[in-house]
């Protein structure tokens, strides 16, 4: 099992794209101004999804791992052990 991408959701979606690209030295490698999203990745394969939020509020999700397996039904079954 490997990270895949961690999506962030951010007020100041502009602002959080240059944070994290000088910060972390990612490259934005996707971009849609119109819908406020990012995709940055560095080095390694994981990579970062930035999602404008109008009203982020202390009860909504900030942020959401996702993971990339080669067997599904196999994952499942040995997270549930």
């Amino acid at each position: 099992m490997k990270l895949d991408i961690v999506e962030l959701q951010v007020k100041n979606w502009a602002e959080m794209i240059e944070w994290y690209s000088s910060n972390f030295n990612l490259k934005v490698v996707a971009r849609e101004d119109d819908h406020e999203f990012a995709l940055l990745a560095g080095d390694d394969e994981a990579m970062l999804a930035l999602f404008a939020v109008k009203n982020l509020t202390h009860s909504s999700s900030k942020f959401i791992p996702y993971f990339r397996v080669n067997n599904l039904v196999e994952s499942v079954g040995n997270l549930k052990k």
